[in-house]
């Protein structure tokens, strides 16, 4: 008998599909959790793994620097569970053509790892209209906070806004909260799946003052998205341009993958790395998938190197 069986009872956790989307500090950590119970997994990732990242998300080495974090972490948990994963951005186009219900298993749990709200109100919308159960997960500094969000409940629209707040690019985010959050957000989900219950509100984690708190989440009668008006995941309102978390970023999303080879000629002019996934220069980050990061101070300065170099 598994440990887990003690508390949890018998569960055919292989017969669970949870998908993670964000594979970063928190996300790495909530994906080895989930595995090792052998649910099955979707990852769905745009980056590729830094060295920077090593520090906090557990399931990279000095190895895997230069590949998808997606790929990367497939390769750390297929021994436990079914794990598939996409290695693309996260936006009103690619989220519903890859969750096709036709194509895919169906989906249990939803869980947001990632670092922006544009995208978590992508993720809102997508499972708002699907009727997929999802949850919310941040941190930064020695602060988390999650929440489970069930379709015909309050949404995440109710009580967020879309403009950001600290990130933890500039403010940092210690291992340990991402690792806290993480076994919070595990233990939700495990429960949920086992049994059906969840908890209502939106829960505040303070690793510092070793407090945690927690707010009723009321539906907010202005919300569109309870209204069945889907801005964000048809595309009204998501941005072309994005701020990325930390300072002077911005990433533009083409819709079309990238001929790398080809693009490193455009950038003969600095100098380049290429690998089969990403090409990186002075300026550039140019994933294979559509998606380029631009390092500039501002949104116009962003705006005027993507129109010079890449058109």
């Amino acid at each position: 008998m598994q440990r887990s069986e003690i508390i949890l009872g018998k569960q055919n956790w292989k017969s669970k599909h949870i998908v993670v989307i964000g594979i970063g500090g928190t996300g790495c950590s909530v994906a080895q959790l989930l595995a090792r119970y052998g649910i099955t997994l979707t990852l769905m990732d745009r980056d590729i793994v830094e060295e920077h990242n090593l520090e906090r998300q557990v399931l990279f080495n000095k190895s895997d620097v230069g590949k998808p974090k997606v790929m990367a972490a497939q390769e750390k948990l297929k021994e436990f569970c079914d794990c598939s994963v996409f290695f693309e951005d996260v936006n009103e186009d690619t989220l519903p053509s890859i969750f096709d219900d036709k194509k895919n298993k169906k989906i249990d749990l939803i869980i947001d790892c990632t670092d922006n709200n544009e995208t978590r109100l992508i993720i809102n919308d997508f499972c708002k209209k699907k009727k997929i159960p999802w949850m919310y997960s941040g941190a930064v500094e020695q602060k988390g906070a999650f929440a489970f969000i069930q379709p015909q409940e309050a949404c995440f629209q109710c009580f967020t806004e879309e403009k950001q707040g600290e990130t933890c690019s500039e403010v940092g985010v210690l291992n340990s909260t991402v690792s806290a959050i993480a076994s919070f957000v595990v233990q939700a989900a495990i429960e949920y799946l086992a049994s059906g219950k969840y908890d209502k509100d939106l829960f505040f984690l303070n690793l510092k003052t070793k407090k945690i708190t927690h707010a009723k989440i009321n539906k907010n009668k202005d919300c569109r998205a309870c209204k069945g008006f889907y801005d964000y995941l048809e595309g009204r309102k998501t941005k072309k341009i994005i701020k990325l978390c930390g300072n002077e970023k911005f990433a533009f999303q083409l819709g079309k993958d990238i001929d790398l080879k080809s693009m490193e000629k455009k950038l003969s002019g600095q100098k380049t790395k290429r690998s089969a996934y990403a090409l990186q220069s002075d300026d550039f980050l140019i994933f294979s998938h559509g998606r380029i990061v631009v390092n500039a101070k501002t949104k116009e300065e962003a705006k005027k190197k993507f129109d010079e170099y890449v058109g």
